[in-house]
């Protein structure tokens, strides 16, 4: 075995900095400031988020120079941290002005942002009560989707997932620890589909990796699981709020959050993906079943161009970056 190298500095860096995503700028509470600095975008290896997965975290997107449904992804936050534990060393007011500045920082109108809460860093064991306390970082970055006003809905096909759902305790924290999450996107490029879904052991339907399910009953009901063995979806939230409008229309005849089965799945008029990097996304084949003889749905249709309106720049539920 030839002898390991040891780096400088700048050589180690220059390495690193290589082989890792686009970032544009950074904030860490631990410094109080902002880099933009690629190379000191970084997280100490003795982190609890690094070793143990001991965090929470949101991903949102500025798009355009705006934020989308902000408030409620800094409420999940909260809460996600207030069940594991941790304070956010921050008021909601300030922490908003720290990503506003963190984005603009970044000089991308179009980026995607992390916000991570961790227990601090000090120790490489599992003791959480030898960490130094909390540390949030905010991260922007680059973006892999945007919707605009003139995109058109996607449809895509969905398997079920061999991996359980979470805890319910944990199933309702956005924590770091997403080995589940990461064995589920295993599975759709092992099952060659889009997206996959979990079932509990009662045979409800659970969530998918990163991305809540609905569908419109036989009936004409929009129902998306409860948030009890799922993740509570910011854009699954908002489907509801905004079906309520369909419902005064008449084109269903209710919106809200209930438990169903895969066979009821299965017998859906449709099925959806609800989730912040796609929005809706209508599903056309589940298993080995077609759904809606293998169309895009109407329903989802109608609630795709109602996110699309959502994101007008005049409306309220966004925060203005640019």
């Amino acid at each position: 075995m030839n002898e390991i190298p040891i780096l400088d500095n700048d050589s180690w860096d220059k390495k690193l900095s290589s082989k890792r995503c686009e970032l544009f700028s950074m904030f860490s509470s631990t410094t109080s400031s902002i880099t933009k600095d690629m190379s000191r975008m970084v997280v100490p290896i003795d982190d609890h988020l690094v070793h143990r997965g001991d965090g929470v975290f949101e991903s949102f997107k500025c798009v355009e120079g705006s934020i989308y449904n902000l408030d409620a992804h800094l409420d999940r936050f909260r809460f996600s941290s207030e069940k594991i534990g941790l304070k956010i060393p921050y008021s909601k007011e300030y922490l908003k002005e720290i990503i506003i500045q963190t984005t603009r920082a970044s000089e991308n109108p179009n980026s995607s942002i992390r916000v991570l809460l961790s227990r601090g860093t000090g120790t490489m064991g599992i003791d959480p009560f030898e960490c130094t306390g909390e540390v949030l970082y905010v991260i922007v970055y680059s973006i892999n989707k945007i919707i605009r006003m003139d995109s058109n809905l996607e449809t895509a096909s969905l398997a079920t997932s061999l991996i359980p759902v979470k805890a319910g305790y944990l199933a309702k924290v956005k924590s770091c620890n997403y080995l589940t999450n990461v064995l589920m996107k295993i599975e759709e490029q092992n099952f060659d589909v889009d997206y996959v879904v979990s079932i509990d052991e009662d045979g409800n339907i659970g969530e998918g990796a990163t991305e809540n399910i609905g569908i419109v009953t036989n009936d004409d009901r929009l129902i998306t699981p409860l948030p009890e063995r799922v993740l509570p979806g910011t854009t699954a939230k908002r489907i509801i709020e905004l079906g309520k409008n369909l419902v005064e229309k008449g084109d269903i005849k209710y919106s809200g959050y209930e438990n169903f089965s895969q066979k009821q799945m299965i017998k859906a008029k449709e099925i959806h993906i609800y989730g912040t990097t796609q929005g809706v996304v209508s599903v056309t084949k589940y298993d080995d079943c077609l759904i809606n003889h293998g169309k895009p749905g109407k329903i989802a249709q109608k609630l795709f161009q109602l996110l699309k309106e959502d994101k007008v720049p005049e409306n309220t539920i966004l925060t203005k970056v640019f």
